[in-house]
């Protein structure tokens, strides 16, 4: 079998791509998705989410990379323990793309023998390894592939032409074309109004936006998504195989008790107060208690929110209504181009304020 690392024809992972500015939910999402998965970070960091937030220790891997050339090495040298794992996470990889940016224009190639410094090197480096990891990604024979990346907004391009925003990968090219391989790409944003009493943001999914590059294969996500990836995968019509942490299997229980209480008419924090208060006793024996109940009692509510949009059924109004598109702010056009003078006046202006226009005097020419 395909280890993963060679990018052959190995297994059929779901390659996932969360997106957004930082501290919106990205990494926790995806550590909640995948507790069993192998991260490729910065440990402090990964472990302030997975153990702050849900009570679990994540898989680290000891070397933080820092370019795609440390996170093909890492991938190729250790084959069989990466693949060993549920899952990876490369968190987050506009990081990597800027390192590997700045060590491209450092390198010699960059430097043409002539001496001159050759600015398109870097980029054209970025195009293949960025190709080569979500390659290596797409043929991996673990069950699943996340990346997660800042955002970089819509803009044009020095020639006019107009760029969605998406992932924050170096370029805006990139940023339309490698979310194409994922089979979810979504953006992370703030939500006021999520009833989620301690997570305060959604996944936003339009692929017919003009201004936002997402998708869902699953046809599940839409603008408002609760962002929670496991709930979302449970809703699918895929099969997957979505295992909890060794010991916390009573957590879709919780998960289905949430769900039905809101389905009932009660509201997200009077059943979260009721499932704490019937644990009472349990909770006050463990801090990490609080944090499992919590992660399921969130569990509930986005599963709660999700069985409403599907039973609501693809014939709705909701589904029906036209695609507005609209998310964040629209780019600015490009600026026109400078006008050229017309009058007598402003020719004459240019030649005098410009010493290459400005006539010269004849030069003597040479005597036969």
């Amino acid at each position: 079998m395909d280890n993963g690392a060679g990018g052959g024809s190995g297994g059929n992972p779901l390659v996932v791509w969360g997106y957004g500015i930082p501290k919106r939910g990205k990494s926790g999402s995806m550590a909640a998705l995948r507790p069993g998965a192998l991260f490729f970070g910065v440990k402090p960091a990964i472990d302030l989410v997975t153990q702050g937030t849900y009570g679990f220790e994540a898989a680290v891997w000891p070397e933080s990379p820092q370019n795609f050339d440390d996170i093909f090495r890492i991938l190729d040298d250790n084959a069989d323990i990466v693949s060993s794992y549920d899952g990876w996470v490369f968190d987050d990889l506009t990081h990597i793309c800027e390192m590997s940016l700045g060590r491209w224009d450092a390198a010699p190639e960059a430097t043409s023998r002539g001496g001159k410094h050759n600015v398109f090197y870097q980029y054209v480096a970025l195009n293949k390894a960025s190709g080569e990891l979500v390659a290596r990604a797409r043929h991996a024979s673990v069950p699943f592939v996340g990346f997660t990346s800042h955002e970089k907004e819509p803009g044009y391009d020095d020639d006019g032409n107009f760029h969605p925003g998406g992932p924050d990968i170096g370029t805006k090219a990139r940023a339309k074309k490698m979310p194409g391989w994922c089979d979810i790409a979504c953006r992370f944003l703030l939500d006021e109004a999520s009833p989620d009493p301690w997570l305060k943001t959604k996944i936003f999914v339009n692929p017919f936006d003009k201004q936002w590059t997402t998708g869902d294969r699953h046809d599940i996500c839409w603008t408002d998504t609760p962002p929670n990836l496991r709930e979302i995968l449970r809703a699918s019509d895929y099969s997957y195989d979505l295992p909890r942490i060794p010991g916390l299997e009573w957590q879709d229980e919780v998960a289905d008790e949430v769900a039905a209480k809101m389905a009932a008419g009660e509201t997200a924090v009077a059943v979260a107060k009721a499932v704490a208060a019937s644990r009472s006793a349990w909770l006050c024996t463990d801090r990490r208690h609080e944090k499992w109940l919590r992660w399921a009692v969130q569990d509930g509510i986005a599963r709660y929110r999700l069985q409403l949009r599907l039973a609501a059924g693809l014939f709705s109004d909701d589904r029906l209504a036209p695609v507005t598109g609209r998310a964040g702010r629209k780019a600015p056009p490009p600026p026109p181009p400078p006008a050229s003078p017309t009058s007598t006046e402003a020719k004459a202006s240019a030649v005098a304020s410009s010493p290459r226009l400005r006539p010269q005097p004849p030069r003597p020419r040479p005597h036969p």
